[in-house]
């Protein structure tokens, strides 16, 4: 039988063990409302990587080392690319916010999307529009700060800045998204120039499919060390195979092709624009950068029929001649012949335009080529008779024609009446003869200035398609 007093000491012993036990409850609490407190905190931290690059990245959303896409989740280049953006571009363009806070200008964003899509494309218009890259900061070494809030609040950034805003802004609006750190070859990327990655870009996920998109590049460009302002819709959903050509992710995963490249595979890919897929044009021929030749090279791009090309051929930033290159056009495809005054290492740079835009020409790829003999030159021809009227030349395609001889011509020339080979030195016309679309026949030349030329029209007069010497 228990007496009193050992009932009160035992009651004291059971309080004091209760309060214990609430005690270790509270502080268990408090221990997991702290590493839950210190998670959140971590979602917004900046993590910096390499010497002279530094990324803020969300540590439990877009580690790239978390997400790996398989094949069967690319999203689809035809309904990215067929979205007709002009509106959402506006809207995101005219939308001036001046405000500090991202989940409010996420508000904003969304009031005129409804899809996946529409978000992701409204944000990189948005930060497209007013985001300006940080050219000083850059070239000077002196990074900005890549903390989405900053940006925000400076309107100015470097790659990781714009990756991490796009990212931020994505978050609240609802998307799966990731940060995609790698090389690019922008402003200065030399091959082979390092380990560590240059550049940052986004990946985001639309209706279970993902997508590639480079809010930097989509800004605008570095010319002559000065940001440039020219808002690009190409680097958003790029197509893989087509972003592979500037981009090359540390996880291969991020490339999303079926078959990876490696770093050397994508450094020897020629220096393409975005120009060149947006004009339709696709390599036919030469699908590396460095080409070595002991004689002409002949280049072939596939084209649409709406696309005009030219080109320049360089040596030591010296542009060579016209008769250094030939470029003609036939069944879709433009021959890009090239010629070598010496042994030595050249530039050709291929440019494009539709063929009813005023405009200038716009670089679209670029080739180094490394000639090991010299090669003789190309006739001249003249665009407004050659090219527009479609003529393709078989023979001669030299510059100096061989003296006091009978010369073989012949040509594709479907929209002429006539065509006849001027010797200026004798002054003797030779008419080619016609066959179908073809003009062809021998005519004699003694030594000097040799013409081909066309009648168009019943009228008398001959236009210049060609110039030998």
């Amino acid at each position: 039988m228990v007496t009193k007093k050992e009932h009160k000491k035992l009651n004291r012993k059971i309080s004091q063990k209760n309060s214990i036990s609430i005690q270790n409850y509270f502080i268990v609490c408090t221990i997991i409302l702290s590493i839950y407190l210190t998670w959140k905190q971590q979602q917004r931290t900046n993590i910096s990587w390499s010497d002279n690059y530094s990324i803020t990245f969300n540590s439990h959303q877009n580690s790239i080392t978390q997400i790996n896409p398989k094949p069967t989740e690319i999203g689809s280049q035809f309904i990215a690319k067929n979205y007709n953006y002009t509106n959402l571009d506006r809207q995101a363009a005219n939308l001036n916010y001046q405000g500090k806070s991202i989940s409010e200008l996420a508000s904003l964003l969304s009031q005129y999307v409804t899809t996946d899509l529409e978000k992701a494309r409204i944000i990189y218009a948005w930060v497209g529009y007013h985001i300006a890259y940080d050219a000083k900061g850059f070239l000077s070494g002196q990074y900005p700060s890549g903390n989405p809030e900053v940006v925000l609040i400076n309107r100015q950034a470097v790659c990781s800045g714009y990756a991490n805003l796009y990212h931020a802004l994505a978050i609240e609006m609802g998307l799966e998204v990731a940060i995609i750190e790698g090389y690019a070859k922008g402003y200065g990327y030399a091959v082979g120039n390092g380990d560590q990655p240059n550049h940052a870009w986004n990946a985001v996920k639309i209706d279970g499919g993902w997508y590639l998109l480079d809010a930097t590049w989509g800004a605008g460009t570095l010319t002559n060390e000065q940001f440039q302002p020219n808002f690009n819709s190409y680097y958003f959903a790029t197509a893989p195979k087509q972003f592979i050509y500037d981009h090359f992710p540390s996880n291969s995963a991020w490339q999303l092709l079926s078959k990876p490249y490696n770093k050397q595979e994508f450094e020897q890919l020629p220096k393409i624009s975005s120009q060149f897929f947006k004009y339709g044009l696709e390599i036919i021929s030469h699908k590396t950068k460095i080409i070595e030749t002991n004689r002409r090279v002949e280049i072939v791009l596939k084209a649409p029929e709406d696309v005009i090309l030219s080109a320049t051929v360089q040596q030591n930033s010296e542009v060579l001649p016209d008769n250094y290159h030939f470029i003609q056009r036939k069944n879709g495809y433009f021959i890009i012949n090239v010629a070598f005054p010496s042994s030595g290492n050249y530039e050709l740079t291929v440019f494009a335009k539709k063929q009813t835009d005023p405009g200038m020409y716009i670089n679209a790829i670029s080739y180094q080529i490394i000639a090991n003999n010299n090669v003789a030159s190309f006739p001249l021809n003249n665009f407004e008779t050659f090219h527009k009227n479609k003529a393709y030349l078989y023979e001669p395609l030299v510059q100096n024609l061989p003296v006091n001889q009978s010369v073989y011509f012949k040509l594709d020339l479907p929209q002429a009446l006539d065509v006849q080979v001027i010797d200026f030195n004798s002054q003797i016309w030779t008419p080619l003869e016609r066959s179908g679309n073809s003009f062809q026949g021998f005519a004699p030349v003694s030594n000097g200035k040799v013409n081909i030329v066309a009648k168009f029209s019943n009228n008398a007069q001959y236009w210049t398609v060609l110039e030998y010497n």
